[in-house]
């Protein structure tokens, strides 16, 4: 089966610098991730574990396996509060 086209992707040219500025951070969530893009934050150095959220069970489950995925509502996310270090999600939204 072939992949489905998300019709949102952001650039490449924003991983170098999310995986920059989140250096620090233990842990980062995608709280609207798409087909997990985000993930590759891994491949410019990001040593911390990547969460991914998505609605959309077609474009979540295209995301590389490193990552955590979940499948929700990002209003109702299957984490405790205060969970995560720090949030990043496509700047459009």
């Amino acid at each position: 089966m072939d992949a489905v086209r998300h019709p949102a992707k952001y650039t490449d040219n924003f991983l170098p610098l999310f995986a920059e500025l989140l250096r620090d951070c233990e842990s980062v969530l995608d709280p609207l991730a798409g087909t997990g893009k985000l993930a590759h934050i891994k491949d410019h150095g990001y040593q911390g574990q990547v969460y991914l959220n998505e609605i959309e069970r077609e474009w979540a489950f295209q995301a590389p396996l490193w990552a955590t995925i979940s499948t929700c509502d990002a209003e109702y996310l299957p984490y405790p509060d205060q969970y995560f270090a720090s949030i990043c999600t496509s700047p459009t939204y």
